[in-house]
Formats: structure tokens, C-alpha cells, sequence
């Protein structure tokens, strides 16, 4: 798997400053076999000139009105070749030049590999989510419902989406996160932790907002009812089930509960 292909879409809009860091930081990655997947919502900005710039890099490229982040999103989806995908938006940038070369010995037959973020404050960087690396169903489930995974560090096996879908394109800020909730949780997919912070979040993006997230996600769950469930059941007895780990006998239960779940969901 030393050489494998690594898809990273890039969505951007009237972004012109944001794109040049996201650009630089790839077309500098020491790892060659990556292919960048580039696509617009029809910038006025100058966008479209940074893209110019660096044409010999891109292997596809398009800008035109979109509806959307998630359905930019989707559009690049749509043209991925690549074993493995990665979102890097515009503003997101990869920390170091060999990030990808770093990443990529990660890389062997999980559904989800699930990197680190930092954040760029005044030029200090700041740590992200700090996952456990053998991440327990029990501690994915509570990421999930309480955070989210970041998805500017997250590999998703090239069928991930061909499998639970893609992103739902009715939502504006956690399409990502439902599509975490559809493929771990719903779909019982394979996640493996990467002990290693591979990008610089753009803290000026739009589902940086706390409340419009946790807004959407609540309406999120009027078409996921089975999961709307399970999230309830989690979020509130999550005491009780935290309690019931500890012990041979808890374990079987919550094991039998997720197992039934999914079996009948």
C-alpha cells in the first residue's frame, strides 16, 4: 500500500486568499501520488487564476454555480480515482510539506482513518480533537454525538460513499457529520485513529458556527428516526452504560442493544 493514490477535493468560493494556502501546501507535498481534485462555485475573486497557477497539478478542475457546499462537495466525489479521499477546502491547509508521505503508511483496509487538526492563532498553532488511538465503539459513539470527527483530517476509503452515501445536500453546516454518523455508527464501518495532526483549520468557515451545527442536527434526525433513538438513548443514559462497561455482564448488554439495533434499524 506504499504507493497508493490519494484523492484530495478541494471546494472553494470567492475565497482567493484561503485557496493559495490550500494550493501551496499540496502542490509542496513531498509524496507524489496524489490527485487533486479541484472545484468551484464560479469565483469572482481571482480564484480561478490561483487554479490557473497551478493547472500542471490539478488532475480535474471546474468552476461554474453550485448549490451548495455539500453539493461541491459531491461534484468532486464524482471524479475521485484515488484508494483513499480527502477533503482539504480552501482556507485548510496540510502543516508540513510531508504530511501525505507521513500519512500514508496508515493506510491499509480500514473504511476510516481519522488524523488530527490544529488551529492557526496568530500564528500559534493550537491542538485539535486529540483522539485515543485504539478508539473504543463506545468512545466513537460519544465523539459523535457530542463533537464530530475532523473532517479535514479524515481518509475515507474511495467506497465509503458508494456504500452509505453521499453528502445530503438539504444541510448547510453537518452533512459531514451525519455522513460520520451514517458509516460508524449506522453502517459499523472500520475506524482506525492517526496519531498524527495532519491540517491547519480554517476557524473563519461557516460550520464553525456552534449553534447553526447543533440546530441542523437536531432536524437532522426528523429523517434518521432510528438513529434520532439510539442518540437519545446514548445522550442521556450514557451514565448508566459508562457503569455498565465495567463489568462483564454491562458489556454483554450494551453489546446485545447495538447489536439488535442494527439489526432491526
Amino acid at each position: 500500500m506504499g504507493n497508493i493514490k490519494l484523492s484530495i477535493v478541494t471546494i472553494c468560493y470567492n475565497n482567493c486568499g484561503g485557496l493559495k494556502k490550500t494550493a501551496q501546501s499540496i502542490v509542496t507535498q513531498t509524496y507524489a501520488n496524489v490527485e487533486w481534485i479541484v472545484i468551484d462555485g464560479g469565483s469572482t475573486d481571482g480564484s480561478v487564476d490561483v487554479i490557473n497557477q497551478y493547472e500542471n497539478k490539478v488532475s480535474y478542475w471546474i468552476s461554474e454555480p453550485d448549490k451548495g457546499i455539500y453539493n461541491a462537495m459531491n461534484k468532486g466525489l464524482e471524479r475521485v480515482t484515488g484508494e483513499y479521499i480527502m477533503f482539504l477546502n480552501s482556507g485548510d491547509y496540510l502543516l508540513k510539506s510531508n504530511t501525505i508521505e507521513s500519512i500514508i503508511p496508515y493506510l491499509h483496509d480500514k473504511d476510516l482513518y481519522v488524523a488530527d487538526i490544529c488551529h492557526d492563532i496568530d500564528k500559534k498553532y493550537t491542538p485539535g480533537f486529540k483522539l485515543p488511538e485504539n478508539i473504543t465503539d463506545q468512545q466513537v459513539l460519544y465523539q459523535l454525538i457530542h463533537f464530530t470527527f475532523p473532517h479535514p483530517a479524515s481518509f475515507f476509503k474511495n467506497n465509503y460513499f458508494k456504500r452509505f452515501g453521499c453528502y445530503d445536500e438539504t444541510l448547510k453546516i453537518v452533512a459531514d457529520w451525519k455522513a460520520y454518523m451514517l458509516g460508524a455508527i449506522l453502517g459499523n464501518c472500520s475506524i482506525e485513529i492517526i496519531p498524527l495532526v495532519t491540517t491547519v483549520f480554517d476557524t473563519t468557515g461557516i460550520s464553525s458556527s456552534g449553534t447553526q451545527s447543533d440546530n441542523e442536527r437536531e432536524n437532522a434526525f426528523c429523517d434518521m428516526p432510528r438513529l434520532n433513538e439510539l442518540f437519545s438513548f446514548y445522550r442521556n443514559y450514557y451514565t448508566l452504560q459508562t457503569a455498565l462497561q465495567d463489568t462483564s455482564i454491562g458489556r454483554g448488554i450494551v453489546r446485545l442493544y447495538y447489536f439488535f439495533y442494527r439489526l432491526f434499524k
